[in-house]
């Protein structure tokens, strides 16, 4: 059992060490460290996960589609001395989105490159008929688990969103890549990027 033990800790150990990371640059004045394993989620796939007219900066999904980095930005009337009202902002949206949520960092502010972040980390539950499997309890009703890892932040006019998601099912394998990446995030005082650019859908023309 002890043998077990010990081969077990060290496969995860030379899996987390073996990890490469590239430099990323979803727009410019915003970088940073994404698992080379992770790749740019299509359009398409991007509509179907998370569907809003405006896309996101930037969206990375693994090799089965199943754990995700984004980055994307919303309109901002707060200043960084106003994280902490941000703070019981999103708390309550969190608490209006989902039926359960189990908090492990609940709107902590940290600096990150010498900027503040307002950081969650928790575990959420809601209910999806359409959920795949691989996200939800078996129940009739499908309850989805998700592991979330985000942080933002405020410039100027913006707040930018920084998020790891994966089924909760998959935290311990990719919780060291998600606080990784997360706190290798450099964002300047000029980012520039198209702000509100629709998500091009592959429409299939209609049969005559």
């Amino acid at each position: 059992m002890r043998k077990s033990l010990i081969y077990l800790y060290l496969t995860v150990a030379i899996h987390t060490y073996s990890q490469s990371y590239v430099k990323t640059i979803p727009a410019k004045g915003i970088s940073l460290m994404l698992p080379d394993s992770f790749v740019p989620m299509s359009d398409d796939d991007m509509a179907a996960k998370y569907p809003s007219y405006k896309k996101p900066l930037a969206v990375y999904t693994n090799e089965s589609r199943t754990a995700d980095f984004g980055v994307n930005f919303a309109a901002n009337r707060w200043e960084t001395k106003d994280l902490n009202m941000l703070k019981n902002f999103y708390l309550s949206t969190y608490k209006s989105l989902f039926k359960r949520i189990e908090y492990k960092a609940e709107g902590e502010i940290k600096r990150i490159k010498k900027r503040p972040f307002l950081v969650f980390e928790f575990i959420s539950e809601f209910e999806d008929e359409n959920a795949p499997d691989e996200y939800s309890k078996s129940t009739s009703k499908k309850v989805v688990r998700n592991y979330t890892l985000i942080q933002y932040t405020i410039v100027d006019k913006y707040i930018f969103i920084f998020h790891f998601t994966c089924p909760a099912n998959d935290k311990n394998k990719y919780i060291n890549l998600a606080h990784h990446t997360l706190a290798s995030v450099k964002v300047s005082n000029n980012v520039e990027f198209e702000p509100f650019k629709p998500i091009k859908r592959n429409v299939k023309p209609a049969k005559k």
